[in-house]
């Protein structure tokens, strides 16, 4: 080979060389801006959320009312929805979500429910030996000794504190993740305990109800027939300002000290509300999950993913 042979195979290499690294930069560039784009994407769904929070709070705060219900905005079942017009129209829109509100005096508290209405909610569930269970999380809120150890075996002592959130009832022992899914939708640690008359479900109201007759050596059936009969009125008045507007006819003496009893444990406010809000750009998604208390002007639980 000639020496212009081999100054052109040197050349033709340059060039091979100077293109593998144009072409692997170029992807390198392509995909750091693609990788700044996705961030740059997140943190304005994260912000879409945020933003969710804070509408939902205001609305919130606008109500005035002496009582809490089901018939005011914030309970609403369908999202508030807003398409926010976004740069570039490769973007298209942002989205922002913000799930209709729930009340979390409308569940069972479980710091403060007592053992019957546990082993009921429990019962309820289709949840095996509720006894047991009920007893090991009456030990790990401190509402009874842990006399026999029970939870030595699992490598940890019982807290004997009430429960910080939801997500604890999975260290109580016996608790399988499966039990857990049945009930974290019905049980909350926010609030007094007592639960709000205007907003609490058939099925909840119905579960305290027959813990109660428990607790007063009756037959459930009669705590079944007072929440029924709590339904079938609200349904009627749609809600009532104090606890003692409650007009239902009580048939029988078991149902009268049944209904007087959960008198005490109610009342018609809520204070904790439950917010979710999401922000979606195209693919991407953020979502903050969030707990307003309405008396302190202020969040108590904040979770972002």
């Amino acid at each position: 080979m000639g020496k212009k042979g081999q100054i052109l195979m040197v050349i033709v290499w340059i060039l091979v060389i100077l293109t593998v690294l144009a072409v692997t930069l170029g992807h390198r560039v392509s995909m750091a801006l693609k990788m700044s784009s996705f961030r740059r994407d997140a943190v304005e769904c994260l912000a879409l959320a945020k933003a969710g929070i804070s509408r939902a709070a205001a609305e919130i705060e606008q109500d005035k009312n002496k009582y809490d219900s089901l018939l005011e905005s914030w309970a609403g079942n369908e999202p508030l929805f807003s398409k926010i017009p976004v740069p570039g129209e490769s973007r298209g829109f942002a989205t922002q979500r913000v799930w209709g509100m729930i009340d979390e005096e409308r569940k069972i508290n479980i710091n403060t429910v007592s053992g019957e209405v546990l082993l009921v909610l429990l019962g309820r569930n289709g949840i095996p030996d509720p006894a047991r269970l009920a007893r090991n999380i009456l030990i790990w809120r401190g509402s009874l000794p842990d006399a026999d150890k029970v939870y030595d075996e699992l490598g940890y002592t019982a807290k004997g504190q009430p429960f910080g959130c939801v997500e604890e009832l999975k260290v109580v022992r016996g608790m399988s993740g499966e039990y857990y899914e049945e009930l974290k939708d019905s049980v909350t640690v926010y609030g007094s305990g007592e639960v709000n008359i205007n907003t609490v479900s058939r099925e909840t109201l119905g579960i305290l109800c027959g813990g109660i007759a428990v607790q007063l050596s009756l037959d459930t059936g009669f705590g079944k027939s007072v929440a029924d009969k709590i339904v079938r009125q609200r349904e009627v008045e749609g809600f009532w300002g104090d606890i003692k507007e409650i007009n239902i006819p009580l048939t029988t003496a078991e149902e009268q000290n049944i209904f007087n009893r959960l008198t005490e444990l109610s009342n018609c406010v809520s204070e904790n509300f439950l917010i979710e809000a999401s922000g979606n750009i195209g693919k991407i998604k953020k979502t903050v999950t969030a707990v307003y208390n309405k008396k302190k002007h202020l969040i108590v639980s904040w979770h972002e993913r």
